[in-house]
């Protein structure tokens, strides 16, 4: 991908990387998605995963960035009905606001 290539914030096959973490982890048990949020501030528990999305759907050109949008947001979803809100962490990605 060219943003891999142009932006030193990606090495070449982090999205890809990024976009099948965020598969895995809202594709299997609940006990999954609830400890990838609990744990998604820690690169060490986690892989970079929704973050990374996050950020490429930012530097993305439009049409390339509305495609990442569409192919996450089904994974999104998901990923709110395995977890439940989390009020008390104080403001930061909504999919860190989960337990």
């Amino acid at each position: 991908m060219r943003l891999e290539n142009a932006d030193d914030r990606f090495r070449p096959g982090d999205i890809a990387g990024a976009f099948h973490t965020w598969r895995r982890v809202v594709g299997g048990p609940a006990s999954r998605a609830r400890c990838y949020a609990l744990h998604a501030d820690c690169a060490s528990c986690n892989p970079p995963g929704r973050d990374v999305l996050e950020s490429a759907s930012y530097r993305l050109p439009r049409r390339q960035a509305q495609e990442l949008r569409r192919l996450t947001a089904p994974l999104d979803e998901r990923f709110l009905q395995l977890t439940l809100p989390l009020p008390s962490k104080p403001p930061c990605p909504w999919w860190t606001l989960r337990c």
